[in-house]
């Protein structure tokens, strides 16, 4: 049976198809069915826009199942956003419906798969047999954005690049988001590898999956296309897509360690990424390794100052600037002067994180003064180093008007007689719209803990009535 809302919507229709051949067959007279036939030309118009908007986004099969074989074309034809989902394993996913049927203004497709499903169960685009969805996709003229959730093995990488090349004509946004942690060699170097090599789309989110470029590439101008980049990477391919994106607005790495080398400077990277000019969020993050990983000298990341304060004069519209690379980076010839330097140049600022070690606390205290009063639109600060809240300069009048959430980290666990509300009334003043404060490790005065402590910053004193 299908949907209470067509079915509803198909009575516009039938009246109109009434009416007209009522009147063809003069049945009733055609001055008193004129004003009607107009009034049902209408509400089929009326019920043509309503059936567009209801089916252009289907996030279940469900509807499409229910309706008549015969039907089901005529709906699949105003399909612009495709949603697959497999929540139990156990029960197999009703792509049948899907047989056979053009979908000519398919915009978007979104799959999403249990961990534990199996091939038996799974939509056909990722397994070695091309079966509904697969085959609809590569139909498919204008789709612009793919999106896969669910476990690697499920991935079949001549298949995926077959239907983004049949695709690439509109493709623009590609997301493949990983639920397990293992993803196959094949798929995670050479797949995305030769789609932003190759500008085949023009955003790739894929954090769990890992680019390998090579030091040379087979194409003059790679990269060329590519807007966004959120995936991993070690620092030699990193380094050499660097200086090749100049479309580039969005670029998340999650740096992987490399032990081959003796040390990891970020100069020559922010150098080149210099010439990206469009660039609007730029993070750099690594974690620390677990004792398990086996690896028990972490490489060092070298920062200059200088290299920070030319890519800041050069990539004036950043809105995010994080180097979070722990635990830490060295600071080399870096002085307040250049976070002066950098800061004046990034008006348009809105979050920053910047992990240094413990030897350059000086540098860290300064990060959240200077970039406080000179981003006026800063509203996320995250600091690493040997830093506390201690050693912000309380007594100076500088407002800090946007900043919601302060985060340092790795603080040295000192005691303050300082009471609640005296903690939130000097936070409230010199943060006047602060929401959280998130520490590491220990938390003066009579909060003190060995873990990580979000403080939730009151607008009015704990002591008050209305608190």
């Amino acid at each position: 049976m299908e949907p209470a809302s067509s079915r509803a919507l198909g009575i516009a229709h039938l009246v109109a198809n009434v009416l007209h051949q009522s009147q063809d067959h003069q049945l009733i007279g055609r001055a008193s069915v004129a004003p009607l036939s107009r009034y049902a030309s209408v509400n089929k118009l009326w019920a043509d826009e309503v059936t567009e908007m209801i089916w252009a986004e289907l996030s279940t099969l469900e509807p499409l199942e229910l309706v008549r074989p015969e039907r089901r074309q005529y709906y699949a034809r105003k399909i612009r956003t495709l949603r697959v989902a497999l929540v139990d394993p156990r029960v197999p996913s009703a792509t049948a419906c899907l047989s056979d049927l053009e979908l000519p203004r398919l915009r978007e497709v979104e799959l999403r798969f249990h961990y534990d499903a199996t091939p038996q169960h799974i939509p056909p685009v990722l397994t070695s047999k091309l079966r509904s969805v697969a085959a609809i996709i590569v139909r498919c003229q204008r789709l612009k954005a793919f999106n896969y959730t669910g476990p690697s093995h499920h991935l079949v990488p001549k298949r995926l690049l077959d239907l983004f090349m049949s695709q690439r004509s509109t493709l623009s946004d590609i997301r493949i988001h990983m639920t397990d942690s293992l993803t196959q060699n094949e798929v995670s170097e050479d797949l995305v590898t030769y789609l932003a090599e190759q500008s085949v789309v023009r955003n790739i989110r894929a954090p769990q999956l890992k680019l390998h470029a090579p030091p040379r590439f087979a194409i003059a101008n790679p990269f060329q296309a590519l807007e966004l980049l959120d995936i991993k990477a070690d620092y030699d391919s990193l380094y050499a897509i660097s200086a090749s994106l100049p479309e580039l607005r969005t670029l998340q790495i999650n740096l992987v360690p490399n032990q081959a080398v003796v040390s990891e400077p970020l100069a020559p990277i922010l150098s080149r990424l210099a010439a990206s000019t469009k660039l609007e969020i730029l993070k750099i993050e690594r974690r620390s390794q677990p004792r398990e990983s086996g690896l028990e000298v972490q490489t060092p990341v070298i920062i200059s100052g200088a290299a920070f304060a030319e890519f800041a004069q050069s990539c004036r519209s950043l809105r995010k600037f994080c180097l979070e690379i722990q635990p830490g980076m060295v600071a080399e010839d870096f002085t307040a002067s250049h976070l002066l330097q950098a800061s004046s140049s990034l008006q348009c600022l809105q979050e920053v994180g910047l992990f240094l070690t413990p030897e350059s606390s000086s540098l860290t205290a300064a990060t959240v003064s200077i970039f406080g009063q000179y981003c006026p639109d800063l509203e996320c600060c995250h600091i690493l180093g040997e830093f506390t809240v201690l050693d912000i300069d309380w007594g100076t009048e500088a407002i800090f008007p946007k900043l919601r959430r302060l985060s340092l980290n790795q603080i040295r666990g000192y005691q303050t007689n300082w009471s609640l509300d005296v903690f939130d009334s000097k936070l409230r003043k010199k943060f006047p719209r602060l929401e959280l404060l998130q520490v590491m490790r220990a938390f003066p005065g009579p909060l003190s803990i060995s873990t990580s402590y979000l403080y939730d910053v009151p607008q009015t004193p704990r002591s008050h009535p209305s608190s």
